[in-house]
C-alpha cells in the first residue's frame, strides 16, 4: 500500500518499521465528490486517516469546518464506544485509510506495543483538544 503513515502526527511514536505492521491492518477507502463518509449518529466503529481531499464537516444542516489530508477522524472509536457527532462529506476527491474497531482489536492481540502507541497518542491527541476548548 506504502501509504505515508508519517504524516500523521497521531503516529509519530511509532518506528517505520511498526508503521508498516500498523498498514497491513488498514483498509483504503475513495470517495467521489459529495460522497457522505459517514453520517450524524451513526455508531463510530473506525479510525479515518485522511490521505488526500478535504473532509466537510455539517451538523444540523450547518456546515462546522474541514478536515484536511494529514489530520485524522474518530481516533476516539477505538477506544470508547459512541455515535458520530456530524456528518461528514468529500469535498472533492478523498481517499482515506480506515481502522476498523474489529481491526484494531486483532491489532491489540497481534502487536500489542503498536496498540498501546497508538492509544496512547489517541488520549493525548484528545486531552490537547479538550485543554484548547477550555481555555
Amino acid at each position: 500500500m506504502s501509504t505515508g503513515l508519517d504524516a500523521f502526527a497521531l503516529l509519530h511514536e511509532l518506528s517505520s518499521e511498526e508503521r508498516a505492521h500498523f498498514e497491513k491492518f488498514l483498509t483504503e477507502r475513495r470517495f467521489d465528490p459529495g460522497d457522505q463518509l459517514f453520517d450524524v449518529h451513526d455508531e463510530s466503529e473506525e479510525m479515518l486517516l485522511l490521505l488526500e481531499g478535504r473532509v466537510r464537516l455539517q451538523s444540523s444542516g450547518v456546515s462546522e469546518g474541514f478536515v484536511e489530508a494529514g489530520e485524522v477522524m474518530g481516533a476516539a472509536s477505538l477506544v470508547l464506544v459512541g455515535n458520530r457527532m456530524c456528518a461528514a462529506y468529500a469535498d472533492g476527491p478523498v481517499r482515506v485509510l480506515s481502522l476498523a474497531r474489529e481491526s484494531y482489536l486483532r491489532l491489540r492481540s497481534d502487536l500489542p506495543r503498536v496498540a498501546l502507541c497508538l492509544q496512547e497518542a489517541i488520549v493525548h491527541h484528545f486531552a490537547s483538544d479538550v485543554r484548547q476548548l477550555l481555555a
